[in-house]
């Protein structure tokens, strides 16, 4: 029995060892997808749902934070309607992927959390300019990125989501835009 005991711890460390936590969820889900799907046309829809449900996630995580680390009440009230706007997203992006049985991530890969990490530590006229200039960059390379995808696309299905998802965007950079006023700091 005790040997019994002691193999089972064994086996549970090397399992611990060997476990996928330190995976990027991104990389999971393309990895899902790929061995989903042998069609590269399909492949192609997963990864452009995959993409979207990434892009999705990480402007509700910028978004929160401009809730938290602005001083600016004009930022921190852009931040709340676009984490809204986004959630929304991404619930519709994750739903398509449901219904085309492709694996979405549920948290952002590695690369994009370190981004929203590294912002975190902004703070006040910092953190403003930096946030505004990030999500202007991200819509802005979305976009394009979307623009050029819609035209590989043959899916109805498909075409209608990066249609919709390109309107949301260019709506979205539109507020953005509106509402970014770059601060210098002053020198004394």
């Amino acid at each position: 029995m005790k040997n019994l005991i002691k193999i089972s711890f064994v086996i549970l460390i090397i399992a611990s060892c060997g476990s996928k936590k330190n995976e990027d969820p991104k990389n999971i889900a393309e990895d899902h997808n790929n061995a989903k799907f042998n069609d590269l046309h399909k492949q192609k829809e997963a990864k452009l749902i995959v993409d979207a449900a990434e892009f999705d996630l990480q402007q509700i995580c910028l978004s929160k934070l401009a809730q938290q680390n602005s001083i600016d009440t004009k930022t921190q009230q852009a931040g709340k309607t676009l984490e809204k706007e986004y959630t929304t997203l991404y619930s519709f992006t994750k739903d398509l992927g449901t219904k085309k049985q492709i694996t979405v991530p549920k948290e952002m890969s590695i690369p994009k959390e370190n981004i929203c990490k590294a912002l975190s530590y902004e703070i006040a006229e910092d953190f403003d300019n930096k946030f505004y200039e990030l999500v202007i960059k991200d819509h802005s390379n979305a976009i394009r990125n979307y623009e050029r995808s819609v035209e590989e696309l043959n899916d109805p299905e498909m075409i209608s989501f990066m249609k919709k998802q390109l309107g949301d965007l260019k709506k979205n950079l539109v507020f953005i835009l509106l509402n970014y006023r770059p601060t210098k700091k002053q020198a004394f």
